[in-house]
């Protein structure tokens, strides 16, 4: 659970920043404590003291460093897992009704949800689900389209989607959960918007936009200290 994840990324930051701190200012104290019991010795503590600043403080700062990156991308995960959640617990429920033209895909008042959300990571498959109703007597064959995925610049791109299932035939009275799964590609730029539009033959009426939002690549830090 990226919830998890971030607890203890929070935990692990916390213990480091303690650490570098209580190192820190022990040596100071000891820097001073000997030197007010030996004033004669201010210039082997100084050289202890500048040592520390060279040599062990910097291995200190880079694991606060290693600590934040980490916790940072913990809370960018847990916050798009927070948001799928929240998400998938919303059912959008599209009514597959005859209209007076005989055209089915009337939808209820206040059912369907406009847009899905997708963010996450390169490679990451954020994946939204909505239910499909069939209140007419009649019965009604369903088959999905997406359009091509455009940046607001206009900037054409392929992203990956797929709908479970794509089509289907639902008799009167039944309905059926579709799932809607977008894999995040790497040629996406960070932190850019791109929008498509999920229709169906049999459902007019049926039009959700699809808005994808890729966070980059997975940060994998790793930083030595010689």
């Amino acid at each position: 659970m990226s919830k998890d994840k971030l607890a203890n990324a929070l935990d692990n930051l916390g213990l480091e920043v303690m650490d570098s701190w209580r190192s820190g200012w022990n040596t100071y104290l000891k820097l001073v404590t000997d030197v007010a019991r030996n004033p004669s010795s201010i210039q082997q503590s100084q050289r202890e003291y500048l040592n520390y600043i060279s040599h062990t403080a910097p291995g200190h700062f880079l694991r606060v460093v290693e600590a934040g990156t980490l916790c940072y991308t913990a809370v960018a995960e847990a916050g798009s897992e927070i948001a799928n959640q929240f998400l998938n617990r919303v059912d959008t429920s599209i009514d597959a009704e005859k209209s007076e033209n005989g055209a089915a895909g009337s939808a209820r008042p206040g059912a369907p949800v406009s847009e899905f959300v997708f963010q996450g990571y390169e490679g990451d498959t954020p994946s939204r689900q909505f239910l499909v109703t069939n209140h007419s007597p009649q019965p009604v064959s369903i088959a999905f389209a997406v359009s091509g995925f455009l940046s607001q610049a206009g900037e054409g791109v392929s992203v990956p989607v797929q709908i479970t299932p794509e089509s289907f035939s639902l008799n009167a009275g039944e309905e059926k959960v579709v799932v809607c799964c977008v894999t995040i590609p790497s040629l996406l730029a960070p932190g850019v918007e791109y929008r498509a539009q999920l229709s169906a033959s049999g459902l007019p009426a049926l039009r959700i936009r699809l808005s994808v939002k890729s966070f980059g690549a997975h940060v994998d830090a790793e930083i030595t200290v010689d």
